[in-house]
């Protein structure tokens, strides 16, 4: 009887021991593992939301300079035009000659033509032709001519017109008056010799001619 109760005791000792070497469920290695793991991705998300926040960062400072950049480069390009500008007409000043003026010639005068041609003036940019207002004695502007020859027409037969010219330069200045060349258109009926023949003209344009 004895021997059967140490027996017993002996069953109820280890099965005890054993219950006390079970281990739990989750064991805190594997809690800890979690909370690491956990942490890790936090961390890998900040790292990611700063990396884009700097790009955005970057990005926007680089677009900034360039359009920086680009204004001076503008800003650059206007100063230059605007030098090379200055510098043209400071060149074509030095050319202007505003103290010789023109040669006026007119010619082949018919009762309501003329021809009028003269010379270049050194920077002229265009001439202005003038005519006499015989009521007020004065010059007046007649026309802008960009060569040095025009045509007058439509004139009044048997009157007298007189006529100047000037250089016009690129600054708007002018230079001398040519002196004042005076012409009278002819009559009704009037002559004009071309080689052998006289031809005489009429308000209606019609002519005869006659052999000299």
């Amino acid at each position: 009887m004895k021997n059967k109760i140490i027996y017993v005791s002996i069953i109820i000792l280890s099965l005890m021991l054993s219950s006390c070497d079970t281990q739990p469920s989750l064991p805190p290695e594997t809690e800890t593992t979690a909370e690491i793991t956990a942490n890790t991705q936090s961390t890998e998300t900040v790292s990611v939301t700063v990396t884009e926040s700097a790009k955005t960062e970057i990005t926007t400072s680089a677009e900034s300079i360039t359009s920086q950049t680009e204004t001076a480069t503008s800003q650059i390009e206007t100063v230059t035009s605007q030098t090379e500008t200055l510098t043209s007409l400071i060149e074509t000043e030095l050319v202007y000659d505003k103290t010789t003026p023109p040669v006026l010639t007119v010619s082949n005068i018919d009762y309501k033509t003329n021809d009028m041609s003269w010379t270049a003036v050194e920077g002229a940019q265009t001439y202005m032709l003038y005519i006499l207002n015989e009521q007020t004695g004065e010059f007046e502007e007649y026309g802008e001519i960009e060569g040095t020859s025009c045509k007058d027409i439509n004139l009044t037969p048997n009157t007298k017109y007189t006529y100047s010219v000037a250089a016009k330069f690129n600054d708007g200045s002018f230079g001398k008056m040519s002196e004042a060349a005076d012409i009278y258109t002819y009559s009704l009926y009037a002559s004009n010799v071309q080689g052998d023949w006289v031809y005489a003209y009429e308000y209606n344009d019609e002519k005869e001619k006659a052999k000299i």
